[in-house]
């Protein structure tokens, strides 16, 4: 998926820290994903599944990067909670237990996305 010289860059909004470390180590085994600080250099945001805090972000790069892909993170996944987030806009949802092959694909996904809406 992403090799040592191309690493998926993420960055992790206002997830609970095991949470965070959960998916980590899961992107991890996924393919070596590494974690950034800042939005600016981000490939892709996974982000909590708080409404306050992916509607924030939403707002924010619908202004200064539209193509930047949101991904909601829900530590007991639901269903209408899937729906309310992808209505909302964000690009996909995930939860636990973080399997390998499905945070590949969010992430080639992601991926494809973000080159889209570069075009």
């Amino acid at each position: 998926m992403n090799g040592p010289r191309n690493p998926m860059k993420v960055l992790f909004s206002g997830l609970d820290t095991q949470l965070a470390k959960d998916l980590g180590a899961a992107l991890v085994e996924a393919g070596g994903c590494v974690r950034v600080a800042d939005r600016v250099a981000a490939d892709v945001i996974f982000c909590a599944a708080d409404p306050v805090c992916y509607h924030a972000i939403l707002e924010i790069l619908r202004r200064e990067q539209p193509g930047l892909p949101v991904i909601v993170v829900s530590r007991h996944p639901r269903a209408s909670e899937w729906i309310d987030v992808i209505e909302a806009g964000v690009t996909d949802y995930c939860a636990t237990p973080f399997e390998p092959t499905q945070l590949q694909w969010l992430l080639e996904t992601s991926r494809h996305a973000r080159r889209a809406a570069a075009a």
